[in-house]
């Protein structure tokens, strides 16, 4: 959350109340949700490596945090082993920086990412089973999490240019370049299966492909790792490797399509006994979001004219089902589902997954989803005002007026998906999101 608040203050009017909400919560990470290492303590003690290395991170703590919590709570406390945790907070890190600099800020973010490095992508001894994968654990298994989320963080840096430059030293710059070329590189080749056109979710720490993981595609994280790849393409004006990013895009998401009940699998495995999409046919929210996110960069930056007559009409039948299935207002509430059944219909029990409205509110993919989605909706608003200056692939969108609910209705404009998410995102997620954190009931 503490990213999302730096966000909306940097992106979003600079409103002093989410800059001192996102410090409040980062220093809450730091100080209350984790604890010093034991592996490397005697590194530690002799300040052989950074205090930001020593820390390990819990899934969750209890209210009042770690240092106030009881021997008993602690006892029932569960460190985060794969990691992630630590990389949020550094996510959020780098955003404070970028809101009011401090180089220490800054270099604790890549220092909790070096780390992170270390243990996954530079350690083949590493033993953290991951429940979601299929078959029998690999020691030094990498994931496509373990690549796309040093590279997002990397390429938010990177972006900043010369004043995080100036914050950190040439072997964290060096690291942080390494991280976004290495990460798309990993992801677009060494991570791609020629004879199905997907991206295994996991790989022998070598890159070679396991036995175990054949035929296992996560497909809801490889959408979201193509956009980060073409996220820093764009920012490297590599347009060959943005075109090929699209082309990812467009394959996931279109296997990835129920012809059943519509919406997106999160993932598939195509040697299961009872055949494809046999596994993780539950329809969850972060896997749409991302997805309509995805297909809006392909909107704005892809040159291909066959992909992007693709991603004018799976948007908006896309859009059109996400809006009809998962806000919640029709029920009573002002929340969206975080998930359900491969059908999604409504079930105030569920609970399938953590999913239900009884388990964490969605607060990481929703809201950046939100934000992202506006600000491109707004440039390709401003693109399409001026057709005769506009690029052809953003010209020949159109200016018609927004396409019907029909899902055979395949027209599309900017103003169809600006219309929800510029009056979401401007009009009331600040507010929105500072309710919610503060406690009040159903204020999504």
């Amino acid at each position: 959350m503490s990213w999302v608040f730096c966000r909306m203050y940097n992106e979003w009017g600079r409103n002093p109340k989410h800059l001192q909400l996102a410090e409040e919560l980062a220093t809450f990470a730091l100080q209350e949700c984790s604890m010093p290492s034991t592996e490397d303590e005697e590194d530690c003690k002799q300040g052989s490596k950074a205090d930001e290395e020593c820390l390990r991170f819990f899934e969750k703590v209890p209210r009042h945090g770690y240092t106030r919590s009881s021997p008993a709570e602690r006892e029932g406390l569960q460190e985060d082993h794969v990691g992630y945790a630590s990389l949020f907070v550094a996510e959020a890190l780098q955003e404070l920086f970028r809101a009011r600099g401090g180089a220490e800020t800054l270099q604790t973010a890549m220092g909790l990412v070096r780390r992170f490095v270390e243990l996954t992508t530079n350690n083949p001894s590493r033993n953290v089973p991951e429940p979601y994968l299929p078959g029998t654990y690999t020691k030094g298994t990498r994931t496509v999490g373990h690549t796309f989320m040093p590279l997002q963080i990397s390429t938010q840096i990177l972006k900043q240019g010369k004043p995080a430059q100036d914050a950190l030293s040439k072997a964290d710059w060096d690291l942080a370049h390494s991280c976004a070329t290495r990460g798309c590189h990993h992801l677009l080749h060494n991570f791609f299966d020629q004879s199905t056109g997907l991206a295994w979710e996991a790989m022998a720490h070598d890159l070679t492909v396991l036995d175990s993981q054949k035929g296992f595609f996560y497909l809801g994280h490889a959408i979201e790792a193509f956009w980060f790849v073409m996220d820093d393409a764009v920012r490297r004006n590599d347009s060959a490797q943005v075109e090929l990013a699209c082309t990812r895009i467009m394959r996931h998401c279109s296997v990835a399509w129920d012809p059943l009940h519509g919406g997106l699998y999160r993932g598939m495995n195509t040697l299961s006994a009872h055949g494809d999409y046999a596994t993780m046919n539950d329809k969850v929210g972060w896997v749409h979001q991302e997805a309509l996110l995805a297909v809006l960069m392909v909107l704005l930056h892809c040159k291909c004219a066959t992909v992007r007559a693709w991603a004018q009409g799976f948007w908006t039948d896309l859009h059109a089902w996400v809006m009809d299935k998962f806000p919640l207002k029709k029920h009573g509430y002002k929340l969206w589902m975080v998930g359900g059944e491969r059908d999604l219909q409504f079930q105030e029990q569920y609970s399938f997954g953590g999913a239900g409205l009884k388990s964490r509110k969605e607060n990481y993919h929703h809201p950046r989803y939100l934000m992202y989605a506006a600000q491109i909706a707004k440039k390709l608003q401003a693109q399409q005002a001026d057709t005769s200056t506009a690029p052809p692939h953003i010209a020949a969108l159109g200016t018609s007026s927004a396409p019907s609910s029909s899902s055979s209705s395949r027209s599309f404009t900017a103003a169809t998906c600006a219309a929800y998410a510029l009056a979401a995102a401007t009009g009331s997620l600040g507010t929105i999101l500072f309710q919610h954190l503060r406690g009040k009931r159903n204020s999504e």
